[in-house]
């Protein structure tokens, strides 16, 4: 197997260490242990780096490499195990399992905002995304905060029309800087103060008084605040700022699935239909929600086109019927709430999509699979040439019966778009609304309309199943399927939803109060 090009230069840096290493033969005049034992420390350390860069897990490196020192008499078991029973590693654990939640609950994309307006320039939304990661990377390790802010300053950034490149490494700096100002923001700081601890003497007395919360602030502040004023000066000229050009394989061509999408009627009498493509993108349809209804479109920036996202449509009703809105008008169009609004997407494109608050997605089916949202994510799935749904036409609500309430159509994507005739009609028409009579009842009467594809060989279908869909997917009609990274479904737009972010923000201000009074030792 050829060795890829971070490969070879991993196992080319680990060869000039060794050499070095061996023949220079340096002695440690620091410890007392032979010097075989400094050259083996120095070499798997390098050796775990390198393999954590070619994306091997850090936990396994590093447990690993524990387990060569044990075994090298280098360190005892017992280091091994006071390590993990460290008071600073399990404050660095709870403080991580807090930020998880926040970042999970996205109550910081919902206070944070009224303060990202869409009109701000450059400087002035670099200068407002770094106060955010200074301040917040004071009460919450900074470790996760880059994870809990980089969704948000990517939607930000698409909504401003700012280049994302020109945001992000001084948002990284800012929370750097920023987690010095507490004890907790830091694991350095919380590692400092314990190992202080364990060989000072008289460490935590009046001759030697423990730092308290806001103690390393005292230095770290102002050093903070000039790093920002430097970032937000100087940042332009020493970081291109241009924005990236669109490919052309994406702008150009999302047009070309124009014609597949239904007509305005039918898209909002059937609004949780999922829709057909014969392009290389996904068709997907989103209602706006809060804070996006009142808002026009310009304002929300969901008109800007990037390389994984761009509008198609925007079918609106009135008193006179439902209408598709010309595309000149769209960025003064005031969302309403029965808008529905068609992106072409790509499978990555729609996880993003997805993380707009503001939006939501339109799919009976996806509803239908209920509030387990966190053990869901977005898959690509491919109808595999033995499927008995190749040459038929089906419906989503069959394929849904087929997964075992596992998964969920949202988008399809092929080469032909084309039904068998219905009703006796002549032409072929790319989508039609069957009716399942099986739904039907004296009671209910007629069944439910659904829209139906006549499957090929090859098919994609972008589906939202749960973390196991590869094991329990049905064999005979799939593939092979793959997951979209990030897609996680959102998590804050239902009742149980809203009662998570209080929840979650009375526990993180509990959590932030007990620390600073040390009602709660670190």
């Amino acid at each position: 197997m050829a060795l890829s090009t971070t490969e070879m230069v991993c196992m080319g840096v680990f060869a000039f260490a060794a050499l070095a290493l061996l023949t220079g033969q340096p002695h440690f005049d620091a410890s007392e242990n032979p010097d075989w034992q400094g050259y083996l420390v120095c070499l798997t350390m390098l050796a775990a780096v390198m393999l954590m860069i070619n994306n091997f897990h850090a936990a396994f490196c590093m447990i690993a490499l524990n387990l060569i020192f044990v075994l090298f008499k280098i360190i005892t078991p017992r280091d091994f195990f006071n390590g993990f029973s460290s008071d600073a590693v399990i404050a660095t654990a709870t403080l991580s399992v807090f930020a998880d939640a926040v970042y999970q609950s996205s109550i910081l994309d919902v206070v944070m905002g009224p303060f990202l307006p869409t009109k701000a320039s450059l400087m002035e939304a670099r200068l407002r995304i770094m106060l955010l990661g200074f301040f917040i990377s004071s009460f919450l390790n900074n470790t996760p905060v880059m994870a809990i802010l980089l969704p948000v300053t990517e939607a930000y950034a698409a909504r401003a029309g700012l280049p994302l490149r020109s945001l992000l490494m001084p948002l990284s700096f800012a929370i750097f800087l920023g987690s010095n100002n507490t004890l907790i923001g830091s694991s350095s700081n919380l590692t400092t103060m314990a190992v202080t601890a364990k060989i000072v003497p008289g460490y935590g007395t009046a001759a030697w008084p423990a730092p308290n919360f806001f103690s390393p602030g005292l230095t770290a502040f102002p050093i903070g605040v000039a790093g920002l004023v430097f970032m937000t000066l100087f940042t332009t000229t020493f970081l291109a700022s241009n924005q990236p050009g669109k490919k052309a394989s994406f702008v150009d061509r999302s047009a070309d699935n124009e014609d597949t999408i239904p007509d305005a009627d039918e898209c909002l009498g059937f609004p949780g239909q999922p829709l057909l493509s014969d392009s290389y993108a996904y068709l997907v349809a989103f209602n706006p929600i809060p804070p996006f209804i009142g808002q026009t479109v310009g304002a929300t920036g969901l008109d800007k086109s990037d390389n994984l996202v761009a509008m198609r449509r925007i079918i609106t009703s009135s008193p006179k019927g439902s209408a598709s809105l010309a595309r000149d008008t769209w960025a003064s169009h005031v969302l309403k709430e029965n808008d529905l609004i068609i992106f072409s997407c790509t499978a990555v494109g729609v996880a993003q999509i997805r993380k707009r608050r503001g939006l939501r997605l339109c799919n009976e089916g996806v509803d239908a699979l209920g509030e387990e949202r966190r053990m869901r994510v977005l898959v690509e799935a491919v109808v595999g040439r033995a499927s008995g749904w190749v040459g038929q036409t089906v419906t989503t609500c069959a394929m849904q019966a087929a997964f075992q309430g596992r998964a969920a159509v949202v988008a399809v994507r092929q080469a032909a778009t084309s039904s068998q005739r219905v009703d006796g009609k002549e032409e072929e028409k790319k989508y039609w609304l069957k009716t399942d009579e099986s739904a039907s009842d004296d009671e209910s009467g007629r069944g439910t309309a659904q829209r139906a594809f006549k499957v090929e060989a090859g098919a994609l279908l972008l589906l939202e199943a749960y973390n196991d869909f590869a094991k329990t997917c049905p064999k005979d009609h799939i593939a092979m399927v793959s997951a979209v990274p990030g897609s996680k479904p959102p998590r804050w737009y239902s009742p149980k939803d809203k009662f998570r972010m209080v929840v979650v923000a009375l526990v993180l201000i509990l959590v932030i109060f007990t620390a600073a009074a040390n009602i709660l030792p670190l």
